[in-house]
């Protein structure tokens, strides 16, 4: 159990000479057990009955005082520190040894000290009296309550500290490697304090002791202090006299803000420069005037979800977003999942072309220099990851931030998640999910945008040949889409319709207004020029899709009405080859 007191701040009288008291009329605790502790002169005394015997800190603690000699406390001018600050501290020279004892306290009782001398070779020494696994910070007996706390890293450091502005001082016991250990333990009463001045030494040891420190205590409680160049510790500026420079120093420190918290002129100055910089507010065109009006383009900084059934033409949307890209000068990150990467080259280039030149006979003499000249456009503009096997998102990340440097990188297109979640021996969401989070923070740190692609999840009685209307709920594996995603795009073709595709909002741009009450855009496919593009009338009613129209005609037993998702155990998965819709084979 807890030492008890049956008397509190009485007046002293086993301090001083003789044992005749201190003078403090108030400074000393008279224990249950008959001991005595005076604060004021750092003295305790203990009955005839328990010197020599262990004490019972509590249930698991068990603290045995040291013998601790009679000492004289001394002025210590080459460090600046009055006899005052020694005693309370409980720093003194043993007149028989000329040993310099500084004492740990724990509960008023000394369990331990560290000694310091000089040996006859004039070099020092030290050694320790008690034992080292009951130790706390030292100081802490007269220091434990203060509204400022300085730490230092040697005891006559604190002493110094204290003596030049009065503050609490503690150290820690063994130096600097002891931070982490010392201050976890010391942290309940370290944390009374209203601010923590963290005073360590200036070299190389004693600032990686502050980062451990600072890490320990409670953000903005602890302030990190910088010394005035030539001074290492608080005992080199006391003993100078630079007691006030010592106080400015501690003024001028600051907190140590945790990562990802901004200070108000951070916060002023980013939102001034999202106003005034066109750049990081305006979006790059998507090449469809009723997208842009509703989304406001590719926006840096931002990712955004594109999802489809299976054959619907998610991949002919992303070549399209590529080829428009492309043909504004700006730079585009492909990462196919599925395609090969020199189809897709032959397909941006037809787009270029505005027509096909890729048949089952091959290429014609004729088109051959036309291919060349198109596919050399497409390479100066698009950047393909050729990806076999496995695609780590480490890996992914790694290269996409290669692939930024290295050509000016606006838009990464990741066609799709899904094949890069179902790759993997992990968990196809988690993976998801992962990915999702990884690119959000590349694409902050590199001012990109990310369009990300993915497969939606199926019914199991819905036949491979229908084709669901994508909702949020439905995205397959990656559930962090719709959070994680600025707005979220979903593609379907409307019923009864062969060469037009419905792109409409799942998920409203958070950063733009909407400068349309339009919430979807129908894309007309030319067969011809292979282009998809906004056509300059569309029967609106034609494409009109009911609740019940959410899926083909010739699929039954849907409530579409009860729905909200599909649970893992009624979701057919999605093979590769059920491109069966026109629009996709292109």
């Amino acid at each position: 159990m807890p030492k008890q007191t049956t008397s509190l701040h009485v007046s002293c009288d086993i301090g001083g000479d003789n044992s005749s008291g201190c003078g403090s009329s108030d400074g000393m605790t008279v224990y249950e057990d008959g001991s005595k502790h005076c604060f004021a002169c750092n003295t305790s005394w203990f009955p005839p009955e328990m010197r020599g015997q262990t004490y019972q800190k509590d249930e698991s603690t068990v603290l045995k005082p040291i013998d601790v000699p009679k000492l004289e406390y001394v002025d210590i001018k080459s460090r600046g520190i009055s006899a005052a600050t020694c005693r309370k501290y409980g720093i003194g020279i043993d007149p028989d040894t000329k040993k310099l004892w500084q004492l740990h306290y724990v509960n008023g009782i000394p369990i331990g000290a560290k000694l310091k001398w000089y040996g006859e070779d004039g070099k020092k020494r030290f050694s320790w009296v008690g034992d080292k696994s009951a130790v706390s910070m030292f100081g802490l007996h007269v220091s434990a309550h203060r509204y400022k706390l300085i730490i230092t890293e040697g005891e006559l450091d604190a002493a110094a500290a204290h003596e030049m502005t009065g503050y609490g001082a503690i150290s820690l016991p063994f130096g600097a490697p002891s931070a982490a250990d010392y201050v976890r333990k010391a942290l309940p009463l370290i944390e009374r304090a209203e601010t923590v001045y963290v005073c360590v030494d200036m070299d190389e040891t004693g600032r990686e002791a502050n980062d451990v420190i600072m890490n320990l205590i409670t953000p903005g409680k602890a302030h990190e202090v910088v010394l005035p160049q030539g001074y290492k510790d608080a005992c080199e500026m006391s003993a100078d006299g630079k007691g006030q420079e010592f106080k400015n120093a501690l003024f001028a420190s600051q907190p140590r803000i945790p990562s990802g918290i901004m200070s108000p002129d951070d916060v002023l100055q980013g939102a001034l420069d999202f106003a005034y910089n066109t750049e990081k507010r305006v979006g790059i065109s998507f090449g469809i005037p009723t997208l842009d009006k509703i989304f406001g383009g590719f926006r840096p900084a931002e990712l955004s979800g594109w999802v489809a059934d299976t054959g619907v033409g998610k991949s002919t949307v992303c070549r399209q977003l590529m080829f428009n890209l492309a043909q504004q000068g700006h730079q585009v990150l492909y990462v196919p999942l599925e395609d090969v990467p020199e189809v897709s080259a032959l397909q941006l280039a037809a787009l270029k072309l505005g027509r096909t030149v890729l048949t089952s006979e091959g290429v014609t003499e004729d088109d051959r220099e036309q291919l060349t000249q198109a596919i050399r456009w497409v390479t100066q503009h698009v950047t393909f990851l050729n990806h076999i096997g496995t695609l780590e998102v480490d890996t992914l990340t790694s290269t996409i931030e290669y692939a930024v440097r290295a050509s000016g990188i606006k838009v990464v297109v990741l066609d799709h998640i899904t094949a890069l979640a179902e790759g993997s021996t992990e968990s196809a969401t988690s993976l998801a999910d992962k990915a999702v989070a990884h690119l959000r923070v590349v694409v902050r740190e590199h001012m990109l945008h990310g369009m990300i692609v993915s497969h939606i999840r199926k019914p199991s009685n819905v036949p491979k040949s229908g084709k669901v209307r994508p909702t949020l709920a439905g995205i397959k594996h990656a559930s962090s889409i719709p959070q994680a995603c600025n707005f979220v795009v979903g593609m379907y073709p409307p019923p009864e319709s062969r060469d037009v595709l419905e792109l409409f909002v799942l998920k409203g741009a958070r950063s733009f207004q909407s400068e349309t009450s339009e919430t979807s855009v129908f894309l007309e496919y030319d067969r011809q020029t292979t282009h998809l593009s906004e056509p300059t009338h569309v029967d609106i009613d034609a494409y009109t899709v009911t609740p019940e129209e959410h899926y083909d005609k010739d699929v039954d037993g849907l409530d579409w009405g009860q729905r909200e998702d599909f649970g893992e155990e009624s979701v057919r998965e999605e093979g590769v080859g059920d491109d069966t819709v026109s629009i996709e084979q292109f």
